[in-house]
């Protein structure tokens, strides 16, 4: 995780600086519309069936959907970013959702196939966000920063959700979140026209085509196991994330607490996450940190999901506590990683593309046996038991990846130090 401390920016002439705090706020407006489109339908998974005419089956793949969405999409989005750009793909994944989430509720006969097309849309923006952030020179408190924003609307998406549903309807509460793909999609636009007008270098990449920066595979042995350890590491994160925001409320009004707590209990999820996602792109700079992180975060997610099994409504809201601080921490890690572990912005797309798809597809498969398992056998046991034998396998692969070289980085030759290739 040295990379990370040689990352900070050097000194830029103030248009400069200004573009770059102006795409940082784009990637915060990005960040916030990752998760409001799945938090905001876990908080109102109860009354679909009665509202939308969902089946049991039906309420399954919900849940699972957009997960899979982001795994079979993920190949597609370095094509877009050379086709438009990083912001430009940024922009069209932003009008998508938008588009999607509004007509996923105006027409019922969409409900899935728009969540699809949410989760691809969805999945674009977290594909390109480390590139993004890479192309930005992005501090770890930037990161940070970002990062924070995917857990800042996994919150909104849960809490206002069931209150909005309640007062109006669910097809109103989750179609009002189109609005704020709107909004990323005007602070994109303006992060482009300053990007255009010269004021970043490489604005080619920002704003325009490139026939550069994708496709750039690993070839040497020890690149390999760092990509294959990272994709373990962001897939079972993912996993593990996904299977708290589908099933946490229907997992707690089971065990006894309302469906209106346990709705507000997932927004507090991501809530107290928030501090745990800022600091964990600080804290992990230094490989034995990183280490120290990764046995606190895996242990602790597997004490908690088995706390599960166990757990009364008296005890639901210290358990979700741990749950959120640990869980947004694992995230942190992974994106920390995603950008740390990429010695140049391209290294970051491919590193990005590959992570990220082959984790949301076990993320969606985790999601599904899980919900599976509990129609077939009556109880959540086995899934939970399952779920905290994956984040101990996290905490390992973190700890395996930690203080191995950065993808894309080129060997040292014999008069130069280990870790001294482009940044």
């Amino acid at each position: 995780m040295d990379s990370m401390s040689a990352d900070t920016p050097p000194p830029s002439p103030p248009s400069m600086r200004a573009a770059r705090l102006l795409g940082l706020f784009a990637a915060a407006a990005v960040g916030l519309n990752l998760r409001p489109a799945i938090t905001s339908v876990a908080s109102v998974l109860d009354q679909l069936p009665a509202q939308l005419g969902v089946s049991d089956t039906g309420i399954v793949v919900l849940s699972s959907l957009p997960v899979a969405a982001f795994g079979l999409s993920a190949p597609l989005v370095p094509r877009l970013a050379r086709r438009f750009g990083v912001n430009g793909a940024l922009l069209l994944s932003m009008g998508v959702l938008a588009l999607a989430l509004l007509l996923r509720v105006l027409v019922p006969v969409l409900l899935l196939p728009g969540t699809l097309v949410a989760g691809a849309a969805i999945m674009g923006g977290s594909v390109l966000m480390p590139q993004y952030l890479k192309q930005l020179q992005a501090t770890p408190r930037a990161i940070g920063v970002a990062t924070t924003m995917f857990a800042v609307g996994a919150a909104l998406g849960a809490a206002l959700t069931r209150q909005l549903s309640d007062a109006v309807s669910a097809a109103v509460a989750l179609g009002v979140w189109a609005l704020l793909a709107a909004l990323a999609c005007i602070v994109l636009y303006l992060a482009r026209r300053a990007a255009a007008h010269g004021a970043v270098e490489d604005s080619e990449a920002w704003t325009g085509r490139s026939s550069t920066g994708y496709g750039v595979v690993p070839r040497a042995p020890g690149q390999r196991w760092t990509t294959a350890l990272i994709v373990v590491v962001f897939g079972l994160q993912a996993v593990l994330y996904f299977f708290v925001a589908g099933w946490l409320p229907t997992v707690l009004g089971e065990a006894g607490t309302d469906a209106g707590t346990a709705a507000n209990l997932l927004a507090w999820f991501s809530v107290v996450g928030f501090i745990s996602t800022l600091v964990t792109p600080m804290l992990v700079v230094r490989p034995i940190m990183l280490r120290v992180t990764a046995v606190v975060i895996g242990v602790g997610i597997a004490g908690g999901v088995l706390w599960l099994t166990v757990v009364v409504p008296g005890q639901a809201f210290a358990l979700v506590s741990v749950l959120g601080l640990l869980q947004s921490g694992a995230f942190g890690v992974a994106m920390s990683l995603l950008v740390a572990k990429a010695a140049s912005p391209a290294a970051a797309g491919t590193l990005s593309a590959l992570a990220q798809g082959i984790g949301f597809v076990l993320a969606a498969v985790g999601s599904a046996v899980v919900g599976s398992l509990r129609l077939s056998t009556g109880s959540w046991d086995a899934g939970l038991w399952i779920m905290a034998g994956l984040a101990l396998v996290f905490g390992a692969a973190v700890i395996a990846v930690a203080g191995r070289p950065a993808i894309g980085q080129r060997p040292a030759t014999r008069n130069e130090p280990v870790g001294s290739g482009p940044r």
